[in-house]
């Protein structure tokens, strides 16, 4: 579902562009692209917005992401 139609049900969207992913940086050391280190960073984008609550929806980690996520 895109963002304009999830804001559009009331919920609030965010679409980041992930380490590797659109015009974000794409180091060739594998390293930071480990699953731990991207929710770390998902985390921290979420504790920024001041999220309480996640409900996690993707196509390109799945299904090594988790659907429902609470903050740590």
């Amino acid at each position: 579902m895109q963002v304009s139609a999830l804001a559009a049900s009331g919920w609030r969207a965010v679409a980041p562009d992930l380490l590797g992913y659109g015009g974000s940086d794409k180091p060739q050391d594998v390293r930071p692209y480990a699953l731990g280190r991207q929710a770390a960073l998902v985390v921290q984008l979420m504790d920024a917005l001041r999220c309480e609550q996640v409900r996690w929806r993707d196509d390109a980690w799945s299904p090594a992401a988790p659907c429902d996520a609470q903050p740590l």
